[in-house]
């Protein structure tokens, strides 16, 4: 034991002190006490001093080992109770635990496309709550399958056109009340059936992308047409569902929020397309991986501002669609920078207030502007990866339904604040049940450290989830992030 610990014990002035067995003058180690046995008479300033221990013989005469039971006090009485109080989230635990938000707790993390066995049993395995959707729904052996599975599922309601083009058709050789007449038979065909019923959470616009395309071009339509669909659509929902399942419509990123504000007032959530990757050959790319916050920025604000404007039963879910079919094999170098670039993008997303995903697209689309065969698998396998992760640590029960807090500071220490106009650095500080989340970004093209603070002394530990290590703790953690990390901690008590 170092001289500097005990003195924290016992300093006496020059003046006799009588000190008697059984008392509790102690000399701590880190592990066990060096207790007074005998009657012992003091005549100095100094502390007296315990050799370390055990073993036993180390002590000084009249001192035995016993186990420590002293505790460093917090910082502040009451400071580690108050920064990991447990919280819980009434609205969580309103809806049902095995169906996806918004019917249900679960997040929304769900694959375009995926519809095999081997697929869903994989998906299911990391952590994947949801299966869907598939483009061609009118043969319903693929809902069978997830329901084998275990996957809930969004069904795409489908019979006739599929594009704004196909739509326009339609309404030009005034066909539409066929195309009403049969979407009713196919919502009937999932609601009377009861195990298709009690599997699909949430409907699916059969056109989709109707934001993007309201114009005067062939490919377009215009406003008063996609309203009347997307209205009647939900009327039909409305009717023939008794549960009142949210419809959705697949968008696109960089849609004038002016037009989603329309086309959106009868839908239940967002999720438009986030083209992933920098570079891309039919020019859909971004300057900057850290745009993907302001997209995620951007949903979120025209959620709010849907619910302000037209609120409905559920408050509307903000998601994207991350697609990489657009990058080629050329942009990135191997498994290892895609793993990367989708981890990055996912936590950067959900740090600025996504509430789920789904992935684009697990059929392999090759040739021309899409990716070659290994690029398809390795961007496949980094969504296992970073799903599984997510889910394996309930950091998507933390994202949904925690509380985000701002009693903590992050300040850059060295390296860029800023990257291509966009914050270099995110973090999400997130209270779930009984511990407590701290997520950062960095989307800067270069290294950037930072530092943390405002955590309690002596009472937290500090649990890095990609490694599996606890950190140490003073009551801040530096950390040097390279460029597209993203680092995960969980803080919970000592005492756990």
């Amino acid at each position: 034991m170092n001289k500097n610990a005990s003195k924290i014990f016992l300093c006496l002035s020059i003046v006799p002190v009588f000190l008697y067995a059984g008392s509790s003058t102690t000399f701590a180690s880190n592990a066990y006490e060096c207790k007074s046995t005998t009657l012992i008479e003091l005549y100095t300033n100094e502390c007296e001093e315990c050799p370390a221990c055990p073993p036993a013989e180390a002590c000084q005469a009249g001192f035995s080992c016993q186990p420590n039971e002293i505790v460093d006090p917090i910082t502040t009485p009451g400071e580690c109770a108050s920064f990991l109080a447990e919280y819980r989230n009434p609205e969580q635990h309103k809806l049902p635990a095995n169906r996806v938000y918004p019917m249900g707790q679960k997040m929304m993390l769900t694959a375009w496309l995926g519809k095999s066995a081997g697929d869903l049993e994989k998906m299911k395995q990391h952590g994947f709550t949801m299966q869907g959707p598939e483009w061609n729904t009118m043969n319903l052996n693929y809902l069978d399958t997830a329901i084998s599975k275990g996957l809930r599922s969004a069904h795409r309601i489908i019979d006739g056109p599929t594009n704004a083009h196909e739509l326009k058709k339609v309404y030009k050789d005034g066909k539409q009340e066929a195309m009403f007449r049969n979407l009713r038979s196919r919502v009937r065909k999932i609601t009377q059936v009861p195990k298709y019923n009690n599997n699909v959470d949430i409907w699916l616009t059969g056109v989709e992308e109707l934001s993007t395309h309201i114009g005067d071009g062939d490919w377009d339509v215009t406003l008063a047409v996609a309203t009347d669909y997307l209205k009647r659509l939900k009327q039909i929902v409305k009717e023939e569902d008794p549960q009142q399942r949210p419809l959705w419509m697949s968008d696109v990123t960089g849609v004038q929020q002016s037009k989603m504000l329309v086309t959106q007032q009868y839908l239940d959530m967002l999720g438009p397309q986030v083209y992933l990757g920098r570079i891309n050959p039919v020019g859909r790319g971004y300057t900057t991986d850290a745009v993907m916050g302001s997209i995620a920025r951007t949903i979120v604000s025209t959620a709010q501002e849907l619910d302000s404007r037209y609120p409905g039963k559920y408050k509307r879910a903000s998601t994207a669609s991350l697609d990489a079919l657009y990058e080629p094999i050329s942009s990135r170098d191997g498994a290892e920078n895609i793993s990367r670039i989708v981890e990055h993008w996912m936590y950067l997303g959900f740090n600025n207030g996504l509430q789920g995903y789904q992935f684009y697209a697990w059929n392999n689309y090759t040739g021309g502007a899409y990716a070659d065969t290994q690029t398809w698998n390795w961007w496949r396998y980094a969504y296992y990866k970073h799903v599984k992760r997510l889910t394996d640590n309930k950091l998507d029960y933390a994202y949904l339904w925690g509380d985000r807090r701002s009693d903590l500071d992050m300040k850059i220490v060295s390296g860029p604040a800023t990257t291509h106009g966009y914050p270099s650095i995110s973090m999400q500080n997130i209270q779930y049940g009984k511990d407590r989340f701290v997520v950062l970004t960095n989307s800067a093209d270069s290294a950037v450290q930072v530092e943390v603070s405002g955590f309690p002394k002596n009472c937290v530990k500090t649990l890095d989830i990609r490694t599996g290590k606890d950190l140490p703790n003073n009551g801040a953690v530096s950390l040097i992030l390279q460029s597209l990390d993203v680092r995960l901690f969980r803080f919970y008590s000592v005492t756990r």
